[in-house]
């Protein structure tokens, strides 16, 4: 369970590398007024339901940081509460096909 969490975590930041450094000479020919706001916070408030019938309160978070207009790159943490006891964490890598 581990190694597939460790690979994971490892495709994802290569996959985050690769776009920024892609992306990094790119970045220079758009206007800063092109991608206005760079960085955004979400936050999550909810609930999770098990399999088993458990309900838990869960809170979580995600930042995302706009390479360019199109692509954004980031990361997220979720905790479920309660008896599931449980966190999910993540590398998000965002298209964005509004390019907006």
């Amino acid at each position: 369970m581990m190694t597939k969490i460790l690979l994971g975590f490892s495709t994802a930041a290569l996959l985050g590398l690769g776009v920024a450094s892609t992306n990094a000479a790119d970045l220079e020919q758009y206007a800063p007024e092109e991608v206005e706001e760079r960085h955004h916070v979400e936050v999550f408030l909810g609930n999770t339901h098990t399999e088993e019938g458990v309900d838990a309160f869960a809170i979580g978070g995600e930042y995302e940081y706009r390479v360019s207009p199109l692509v954004g790159i980031g990361v997220m943490g979720e905790y479920t509460f309660e008896d599931v006891d449980s966190w999910v964490v993540g590398l998000p890598f965002t298209i964005h096909p509004g390019a907006g």
